[in-house]
């Protein structure tokens, strides 16, 4: 599953966008969990900044196709 978010300088989720989804359960939940999710800020000029990034979210399923694993949980992450 692929997200677009804008990260804000403070390094909260201003919005978060399914790309590439699952389904539209799993979607939501996904979406749900990331509002929740804190950044480390991106610098520039050593400064915090806004920015919009790309988050490839990956969930586990079994051999029966169900899914194994929920949304990651809101622990703060840098930016990479």
């Amino acid at each position: 599953m692929t997200l677009l978010a804008v990260i804000s300088d403070t390094g909260y989720v201003c919005s978060a966008r399914v790309l590439k989804g699952i389904n539209k359960e799993i979607d939501r939940s996904t979406q749900k969990a990331a509002s929740k999710w804190r950044f480390k800020p991106a610098m520039k000029d050593g400064r915090p900044v806004p920015v919009v990034v790309s988050i490839d979210v990956n969930y586990k399923v079994d051999a029966n196709g169900q899914l194994v694993s929920d949304a990651p949980p809101p622990n703060v992450m840098p930016l990479q």
